[in-house]
């Protein structure tokens, strides 16, 4: 025995076993002196924080209970043993997830990760794990599906998350692999093997190469999937693609959403004697023709508007025909309204009764928002200054029911009035809205 242990308490002994086996004695449950349980109590958090031995410190860990000190250990200590010692004693749920959220060491996060019996502790450590070898074995040894998902959302490593999205059987997570893939490549060849028609879809909406997107359009057999590349070919290049457009609306005949995803592409001004020749087309099928009257530019067909709703004998037909001429001459809404109404109420059809919903929806919006711009065209502060909150509810209202587009129908049945282009810069900043 060394001369200076023969004068120290045996807690300091220079020897790691002889200070493990003096914890014992320390511990309080072992104490029935309260005086020598109080004094002791300190030398155990002593020995758990500072000790230089990790067997030392993890051997004190087990006699303390009092969570404050358990938790402040945690936070503090590096060696996983004894973390892993302490993190299972601390008892509230909080306390666990406030020491993941603090602590940056790899390995003990991995532990919890891996090891923790609380499913939302897991997933909480997960969110923080960042190797991808750690996170690969976390994803396959878990069966928790939403602890899987969150180490999906994870990876990084384009390889791993094709390896997921080509081979799992279960069509969300293989979903969820996709979001996160980059590689316009892999995605490819992803597609090239996926039988889900919304997982194709997502990688659809993933795709910047036209060509790719083309192909899908003229090859994919599920109607959401071409559309879904119809519109991202829009969004991309519009006006390199509208001779594309126009075939498949012609060529398509028997699938009609994509003929209307089709014909919305086309460029108002470069396509109005065709969209004049569909609304005349008695043979043309009705949803077609009524999308072909709102894509007819505004004064240049008011005859044939007129002729519209005095001889067609499809309602749908004349209720959208009178609609057109609303921002044509605002002056008469109140009339045009009136017309719409008594179509609706004479008419049986369901298909009429069902777009009276969105057509006094629509009304009263336009109204709201062209009174507004008439305030701006008079300088009337007192109605601007009433309106604008209102017109600002609208531009977030449309945005959540059908984002940029919906907002920009709106808009662009306002018809060029006087004062509209205060609208737009008082809806700047909803959405992508002027992006």
């Amino acid at each position: 025995m060394k001369l200076a242990n023969i004068f120290k308490p045996k807690w300091k002994n220079s020897d790691p076993k002889v200070r493990i086996k003096s914890i014992g004695l320390l511990n309080p449950e072992n104490t029935i002196d309260k005086e020598e349980r109080n004094k002791n109590e300190p030398i155990l958090v002593k020995i758990a924080k500072y000790d230089n031995d990790a067997e030392v410190r993890k051997e004190a860990v087990r006699y303390i209970k009092d969570q404050i000190i358990l938790k402040e250990i945690a936070l503090n200590e590096n060696n996983i043993d004894v973390f892993t010692t302490v993190f299972e004693k601390l008892s509230s749920f909080q306390d666990k997830k406030d020491v993941i959220k603090k602590i940056n060491n790899p390995l003990f996060i991995s532990y919890v990760a891996k090891n923790s019996t609380s499913d939302i502790i897991r997933n909480y450590a997960v969110e923080k794990v960042k190797d991808q070898d750690t996170l690969y074995d976390i994803f396959q040894e878990e069966k928790q599906i939403n602890i899987k998902q969150t180490a999906l959302y994870n990876f990084t490593n384009q390889h791993i998350l094709f390896d997921i999205a080509a081979s799992n059987p279960d069509r969300k997570i293989r979903w969820s692999a996709i979001f996160s893939i980059k590689d316009e490549n892999l995605l490819m060849k992803i597609y090239e093997i996926e039988k889900d028609s919304q997982n194709r879809e997502t990688i659809v909406s993933k795709l910047t190469s036209q060509n790719d997107l083309a192909r899908i359009v003229a090859e994919d057999l599920e109607i959401s999937v071409i559309n879904e590349a119809i519109s991202k070919l829009s969004k991309l290049d519009k006006s390199k693609w509208q001779n594309f457009f126009y075939e498949l609306f012609n060529n398509v005949k028997n699938h009609i959403s994509v003929r209307l995803n089709a014909l919305d592409k086309l460029f108002i001004e470069k396509w109005q004697d065709m969209f004049y020749e569909v609304v005349k087309n008695n043979k043309e099928d009705l949803s077609i023709r009524v999308a072909a009257i709102e894509r007819l530019h505004k004064h240049q067909r008011e005859d044939f508007l007129y002729e519209i709703i005095q001889t067609s004998q499809y309602p749908l037909l004349r209720i959208n025909a009178i609609i057109k001429l609303i921002p044509i001459h605002p002056e008469k809404s109140d009339r045009f309204f009136q017309m719409i109404n008594k179509i609706i109420h004479s008419e049986e059809e369901s298909e009429v009764k069902n777009v009276a919903k969105k057509i006094d929806y629509d009304f009263k919006i336009l109204a709201t928002l062209r009174n507004l711009c008439t305030a701006y065209t008079m300088n009337d502060k007192s109605k601007i200054s009433g309106l604008e909150p209102k017109a600002k509810v609208i531009g977030r209202e449309l945005n959540s029911v059908g984002g940029i587009e919906e907002m920009r129908r709106i808009f662009n049945k306002l018809g060029g009035i006087p004062g509209q282009r205060t609208l737009e810069m008082l809806w700047d900043g909803i959405g992508e809205w002027r992006g």
